[in-house]
């Protein structure tokens, strides 16, 4: 087994959270060792000396980069982050890029501080660096959008890289990102556009696993790592909405703020106490089943959505988007007009090819390996027309997973043939 070290290169200020969750995951690997700015201590070596040095000592450099170009020493051309850089290029290291959503607006671009550059010189450098990375083919093809999301950005490019030894575990998580591009890209355009208040619709046959579509969006696109359970659908038995509105707000208290002791008694009130506990984005999750009479509950959800919708205006910082699960296509959308309503396509059947796509993208390119692992690891793909529910593809992708993971210690020969 060879060891690797691993040197983490960003800009910190706006940063600093998404290094740590990506050390955290580069800590799980038994054969690296990662070092970056976290670790140093006061000494005599000036910074850009140790990081150089550091650069120069490693394996494989990581950047990453979101919409600041760093700090610029007094009387130098370019920031410590591009100077780490090009040592890494110099010395031909491993070097593998990911860059922030550049459309997202959690990752400001440099202030006009005192000293240095102006933000229209720094911007036009960062962009020659982005520029260069991207056209050696270095960074990854997707912008990530939350630290879980670099996380296994980086992860998954340690596995594909013919260069390391990766003796990590892939993780598990990588199951619920098979298709479902277009509710993706739906999805994203809705946390853009920066509203207050969001609701997103969900419809499908529950073996399509529209919760673990949830799942994804919120901890990869909104930094959520669980959405709030809403128990929507206890709660439009009685006919008045008065006790509706209670009985949902103490439950979201209770989830949410559960050592407070005057818990609020109004949507606003609880935005004000997130806003309070320096919580940004608040996700909810209302599944539902066909089977239950909606009737009298598009008034409720329609008034309570008003009222989330207005707290969030008035309260502002906190976001709220609230995802309803519905298992067959359902007319909410019509039924709710207080706020705007964003339906999802439909969730639908997956095929063969959705299998080889996800092996392709996650674990090897190359056509000869992805038919080999499929061939393997998923034989009854081999056969079109295959058609899948999202569970049936789940619980074979997290099969794949799980032999991947042991394939070493376990000596399967056959997988070591394709993976070693």
């Amino acid at each position: 087994m060879s060891f690797y070290k691993v040197y983490i290169s960003s800009t910190y200020r706006d940063l600093g959270p998404y290094r740590k969750t990506v050390m955290e995951s580069l800590h799980k690997v038994p054969n690296f060792k990662v070092v970056g700015m976290e670790y140093y201590t006061a000494e005599d070596t000036q910074p850009l000396d140790r990081c150089l040095r550091d650069v120069a000592d490693c394996d494989i450099y990581i950047l990453i980069l979101a919409n600041r170009y760093g700090y610029v020493i007094d009387g130098q051309d370019l920031s410590i982050t591009h100077q780490e850089y090009q040592k890494a290029k110099a010395l031909n290291k491993v070097i593998l890029v990911f860059k922030a959503e550049n459309r997202d607006g959690r990752f400001p671009p440099d202030a006009d501080d005192p000293g240095q550059p102006s933000p229209s010189e720094k911007q036009a450098k960062l962009n020659a660096l982005k520029a260069e990375v991207g056209s050696l083919r270095l960074s990854h093809p997707e912008g990530f959008t939350s630290e879980y999301h670099l996380a296994l950005q980086v992860m998954e490019s340690l596995v594909r890289n013919p260069r390391v030894d990766f003796d990590g575990e892939l993780p598990e998580d990588r199951k619920i990102f098979c298709d479902r591009a277009n509710q993706v890209y739906d999805f994203y355009d809705l946390v853009r556009k920066k509203q207050p208040f969001n609701v997103f619709l969900i419809q499908g046959h529950r073996t399509n696993l529209g919760r673990s579509l949830v799942e994804r969006l919120s901890k990869y696109y909104l930094g959520v790592p669980e959405p709030t359970p809403v128990s929507y659908h206890e709660f439009i038995m009685d006919a008045s909405y008065a006790n509706f509105r209670r009985r949902l707000l103490n439950e979201l208290c209770d989830r949410l703020i559960p050592n407070e002791p005057n818990p609020p008694a109004d949507p606003a009130g609880l935005l004000e106490s997130l806003k309070a506990n320096d919580t940004s984005t608040l996700a909810l999750l209302s599944p539902v089943s066909n089977a239950v009479q909606w009737q009298s509950g598009y008034q409720f959800l329609d008034e309570i959505f008003k009222e989330f919708s207005q707290a969030s205006v008035t309260v502002g910082a906190v976001r709220v988007f609230w995802f309803i699960v519905i298992d067959m296509p359902d007319v909410l959308q019509q039924q709710v007009q207080s706020v705007n309503v964003l339906t999802a396509p439909q969730l639908t059947m997956l095929s063969e090819t959705d299998i080889e796509n996800w092996l392709r993208t996650y674990i090897d390119s190359d056509d000869e390996i992805v038919y080999s692992l499929q061939e393997l690891c998923f034989p009854d793909t081999l056969n079109p027309p295959c058609q899948l529910t999202m569970r049936q593809v789940q619980e074979q992708i997290r099969g794949f997973i799980s032999r991947f993971n042991l394939r070493r210690k376990t000596a399967d020969t056959p997988l070591l043939n394709i993976l070693p």
